[in-house]
């Protein structure tokens, strides 16, 4: 009995012991929050010492050099936003095809230049395949630009599937502008009522093949109504087709015609403030998105890869978009204001939009330059 009594007092010893030597689990705040450490114990989150260490580097550098064909005021914000991470940027700026005909040439004679360049998605048709660009996802850094619901339609608007080019404007394009005077509301709701033998010879139609915005249009008509679509309303309705922009809707304006097909924005909003009877339409069944010039590519064999992280971030970020949309129209983030834009670029609730921030559609539009001449050429007068 002593023995056994014996034996159950050191058991309980040396249990008491084994709990005091052993590891306490650490406490859990009080506020229950959790604290994320990268390797190391540093307290920020993985991206933030990572852009930290990004911008230190490019402050190292000190310089980026950017091809873009951005007016002044785009070139003088984008100066003053470098200031802060020490960046100095050097402008090559020009037309898009000259800008890569000349860094294609620097290239092949191995200089590498050049960071980054800012424009179309056209610039992946000799860049890209010419290995002269880079995918840019390694280069994305801060979560507000990565996030998805920052971006319209909850996703980053890529214009291919590599991520070659990356859309950082979605402004909308308006096929259609009446005059007021001359047609009453609700009398046009889509592009099938054009086809009422009221507007027989009473339509101005903008030729394609100026490129830019009428080319953008044609594309989206031709695939929401079809090709004979285009063919039947030049066959039945006597309409005219005219190159200049300016006189197109001019005419409209003045009331020489009732409805201007294909019109280019800008030229509608000066006659407008003007004082104008013009009204711009978005037809029934919807309009493209376009990012127009506001899209971004990186160069290959970069000279200063750490300013070109933090500009393509920072040109991704909400800071950038009021720059930018004030130059070109509305941003393709969601969070970015635009009280301060013409109303022509805003996207709206309950329209029916088309994306055609992509390659597929930027070929589609240098093609339809000699599409339309080629299928209707017989109705352009």
């Amino acid at each position: 009995m002593k023995v056994s009594r014996m034996l159950m007092t050191i058991v309980v010893l040396l249990s008491a012991l084994l709990i005091a030597c052993a590891p306490q689990a650490e406490e859990k705040p009080a506020t229950g929050a959790a604290t994320i450490a990268t390797p190391g114990g540093d307290p920020r989150a993985p991206w933030q010492v990572e852009w930290d260490k990004v911008v230190q580097a490019a402050k190292q550098e000190g310089n980026l050099v950017l091809t873009t064909a951005a007016p002044p005021s785009v070139r003088q914000g984008i100066t003053e936003a470098m200031k802060k991470y020490d960046i100095e940027v050097d402008f090559a700026a020009g037309r898009s095809a000259e800008i890569e005909a000349k860094v294609q040439a620097q290239q092949r004679a191995g200089l590498y230049l050049t960071d980054v360049n800012i424009g179309g998605s056209t610039v992946l048709f000799m860049m890209k395949p010419a290995g002269a660009i880079q995918p840019i996802d390694p280069f994305l850094i801060l979560p507000e630009v990565l996030d998805p619901k920052s971006w319209y339609d909850n996703r980053l608007p890529w214009s291919d599937p590599e991520h070659f080019h990356l859309n950082f404007l979605a402004q909308p394009m308006i096929p259609l502008v009446i005059n007021t005077d001359l047609v009453k509301p609700g009398e046009v709701k889509g592009y099938r009522d054009l086809l009422d033998p009221r507007w027989k010879g009473k339509l101005l139609m903008l030729n394609p093949s100026v490129g830019g915005a009428p080319g953008h249009h044609y594309v989206v008509t031709r695939d929401v109504v079809g090709p004979e679509f285009i063919r039947e309303l030049l066959t039945k309705q006597e309409v005219t087709v005219v190159a200049d922009a300016r006189l197109h809707v001019e005419w409209v304006a003045r009331g020489a015609r009732s409805i201007g097909v294909w019109f280019v924005q800008p030229n509608a909003r000066e006659f407008i403030n003007a004082g104008a009877p013009l009204t711009p339409l978005i037809p029934a069944e919807g309009i493209g998105l376009s990012a127009g010039a506001g899209g971004v590519a990186i160069y290959s064999r970069l000279p200063h890869p750490n300013a070109a992280k933090v500009f393509v971030n920072w040109l991704l970020s909400k800071e950038s978009g009021r720059i930018f949309a004030e130059a070109y129209g509305q941003s393709a983030r969601v969070d970015v204001p635009t009280d301060f834009l013409d109303p022509l670029l805003v996207r709206q609730p309950g329209v029916k939009y088309h994306n055609t921030m992509n390659l597929d559609f930027a070929e589609q539009s240098v093609k339809a330059r000699t599409e339309f001449n080629e299928n209707f050429r017989a109705y352009i007068k």
